[in-house]
């Protein structure tokens, strides 16, 4: 199966009431409006998909569950 978009992070989560762990990706693919969009997949298969959100400062796409328009590396650049 071929994923579409490339590829921004992969990682493992750990489902501790079932004992198993699940092969995750996350995909940044662009729409044939130009609307850039998030693909989640589970072990190989599509999870859910959303629209992309990009730091405001640096343009680099907010791939975590962080709220803002700033990425984690802008965040934590700011001294109040």
């Amino acid at each position: 199966m071929t994923k579409p978009g490339i590829l921004l992070e992969t990682f493992d989560l750990e489902v501790p009431d079932e004992h198993r762990t699940i092969a995750a990706e996350i995909r940044l693919a662009t729409n044939s409006d130009g609307t850039e969009v998030l693909w989640h997949y589970e072990d190989g298969r599509p999870a859910f998909v959303h629209p992309a959100r990009r730091c405001t400062n640096c343009a680099e796409v907010i791939t975590t569950g962080q709220s803002g328009s700033r990425c984690t590396g802008c965040t934590d650049q700011l001294h109040l």
